[in-house]
Parts: structure tokens; sequence; C-alpha cells
């Protein structure tokens, strides 16, 4: 039997000078939101959105949550001065392999609750979407993908819509028939399926100090080969 690890009184407190410090900057960042930074990985979305308005000051984080369905809201387009466009921001995590220096994708992009047959139609309804991925540690993302013209959100959601059709509903019909519930629901999108799907035109990608970069640039010299029947 595997002795069991704790940690010291004297490393807690090391640990708690920190936690310390976290706090009330946490506190006062959530205050200035709305909501709590920390909560669903929110700090990612502001990151997300403080690196894309450098170049693309039309792009909008409301405050707070909405007062009808209490969700935190969605960033937004503004266009001549009015709502246009409502932005899904999604985020997954990257680390760097030790050999090579090069990214790997540790997780892909995900939209949830796809059981869900009013959740599948929100999933297509958004006006432009943006897929980034995280090294542990950093405030910003390590990359962007920003789709926001009509070619690109569109080969996005012809893609999302594939998905449902190919991979959740058969398995929400299995999972039907078998009087069972469905114990993942969601549909990934992985650095593969952008690259795939996309054109260097479709899509504005940025790098992790937020300078635009091609899709070329970002295969041949960020991201780890693509590993055999599978994503990045």
């Amino acid at each position: 039997m595997k002795e069991k690890k704790s940690i010291k009184s004297s490393d807690l407190t090391n640990i708690m000078s920190k936690i310390e410090i976290i706090i009330p900057m946490q506190q006062s960042a959530s205050e200035v939101m709305g909501m709590d930074i920390f909560y669903n990985y929110k700090y990612r979305e502001i990151g997300t959105i403080s690196r894309l308005c450098r170049l693309f000051p039309a792009i909008e984080k409301p405050i707070g949550k909405d007062p009808k369905t209490q969700k935190v809201m969605d960033a937004i387009k503004i266009i001549d001065g009015e709502e246009k466009k409502i932005i899904e921001i999604k985020s997954a995590k990257a680390k760097f392999l030790k050999k090579s220096g090069k990214l790997r994708s540790t997780g892909d992009n995900q939209f949830d609750k796809q059981n869900d047959e009013i959740r599948r139609k929100e999933t297509l309804l958004y006006g432009e979407y943006v897929f980034s991925w995280w090294i542990d540690g950093l405030a910003y993302p390590y990359f962007i993908f920003y789709i926001y013209k009509d070619i690109g959100v569109q080969k996005i959601k012809f893609m999302l819509k594939q998905k449902q059709t190919n991979i959740m509903l058969p398995k929400i019909k299995s999972s039907n028939l078998k009087g069972k519930r469905l114990n993942r629901d969601t549909i990934d999108i992985g650095i593969s399926d952008l690259l795939e799907v996309l054109d260097e035109e479709d899509v504005c990608v940025l790098d992790q100090d937020g300078e635009k970069i091609s899709m070329k640039k970002l295969k041949d010299d960020i991201l780890a080969p693509q590993k055999p029947g599978g994503g990045y």
C-alpha cells in the first residue's frame, strides 16, 4: 500500500502567504468584471478578449450577468454603435514537448450540453468564433484562432453541424435505446480540425504576444507534429 503524501506545516505557511496575495487581487478583478474571474476559466476569456481588442477595437466584453438568464454575457462586436455579433470564445490547454520544444495540445475546445436540442441550435447561431490554447501559469493564450469572416464562420458552423449529426446524435440515440444516461455530451474542436477546414484568408491567428501570424508559421514553427490518427 502506497504511503499517503501530506504537506508540512512550514510549506502550508508558504502557500498561505501566496494565497493572501492572490485573493484580494482576484476579488478586486472579479468586482470590476461583475463575475468570478476564476469560475469556469473566465480569466481565459478576459485574456483572449484583451489580445483581440488590440487589433479589433470593436470587440467588447459586457460586465456582469444577463438579468434574464443570470448567465455571464458573451463578448460582442459593436458595429456603427449597435451590437451586431455575439462571439463564442473557447479555450483548451497545451504543453511544450521536452525534446522538440514545440507545442502539443493536451485538450480540445469543447461545446457542451449537446444532448440538448436547444443548445445544439445555439451552438450554430454565434456570429463569430474564437478558439484558444493555453499554457499553465500564463495570463494570456499562447495562440488564438479568431474566425470572423463570413466564409470562415460558415465553415466552422458546417463542421459543428457535422459533428452534431455524425457523432452526437448517434450517441444520444444509442443511450436512449439502452435506457442509459449519456455520460459525455460535448463536441470537441481540435487544432487539427481548424487546420483542416480553414484557409489562411478565413482566420486571424495570433501568437502569444498577440501578433498576427500565418497558419503555416503556426504549424511549421510552433506546433509539434501531428499524432497518427489524431489531433495535435
